[in-house]
């Protein structure tokens, strides 16, 4: 259960991301989008394929990063939308 718990929301990321444009993934700096969206691709169409040592890895070695781009850009993007600068 775990498991499949971990594929859908890596999924659901994976999905995400192809929604947002390519230049404003670019500005956030770290995560591997191609890497990502093709995890999902890979989920979705071709799910016999995944290997559960390889959701662990992406578990212990990549998700907090993911994370915390996400929340940097997220951060950064409020203050552009509120004409502040990052840390007033």
């Amino acid at each position: 259960m775990y498991l499949d718990a971990v594929i859908r929301q890596l999924k659901i990321i994976g999905e995400a991301t192809t929604r947002i444009p390519d230049q404003d993934l670019e500005r956030v700096v770290g995560p591997d989008w191609t890497a990502i969206k093709g995890f999902r691709t890979i989920a979705a169409h071709a799910y016999w394929q995944i290997e559960p040592a390889a959701i662990d890895e992406i578990v212990a070695d990549h998700l907090d990063g993911l994370v915390r781009a996400i929340d940097e850009a997220v951060e950064a993007m409020d203050q552009e939308r509120s004409g502040g600068s990052a840390g007033s």
